[in-house]
């Protein structure tokens, strides 16, 4: 009798915490994607550049805002050189695992504007995997541009 009592007792906790809980799914769609608020800003065009990075690179950005939204970005990924990291990058660590580290990196940061055209909002956009450092680079760079048009 006390398992049977015990047992009714857990189930009606957990049917109770569990209507409790709400719909993080729809809070989460009706705020903006993930939880970050998306924003108005003036319309007009913008840039920002990141500070230099350990390699000796940097992130510029120029993002057009129309109506009050984001509506374009793009994005220039450059080396220590000030050249645009492209298909050679890395190549001279003379290690096809760190090359392959940096085509990664240099392909996944070109995936960045498209993130913040949906998101709308710097702190909507995740950093992607394998290229953690760009996204930091990419994220001062947005809010330096952004600055001015809040």
């Amino acid at each position: 009798m006390k398992k049977i009592s015990l047992f009714i007792i857990a189930a009606v906790f957990a049917v109770s915490t569990t209507a409790c809980g709400g719909n993080s799914a729809e809070t989460t769609a009706q705020s903006g994607g993930d939880g970050a608020k998306a924003l108005t800003y003036k319309d007009g065009e913008y840039s920002g550049e990141s500070s230099v990075d350990d390699y000796g690179g940097k992130i510029t950005v120029k993002i057009t805002v129309k109506d009050g939204k984001i509506d374009e970005v793009t994005v220039q990924n450059l080396d220590k050189e000030g050249k645009e990291k492209d298909e050679n990058y890395g190549k001279d660590a003379g290690q096809e695992g760190l090359y392959n580290k940096a085509q990664e990196s240099v392909k996944n940061t070109k995936l960045y504007p498209q993130k913040l055209k949906e998101a709308q909002n710097i702190d909507g956009v995740d950093s992607i995997s394998g290229a953690t450092k760009s996204y930091a680079s990419f994220k001062e760079a947005v809010n330096a541009a952004l600055k001015d048009a809040k």
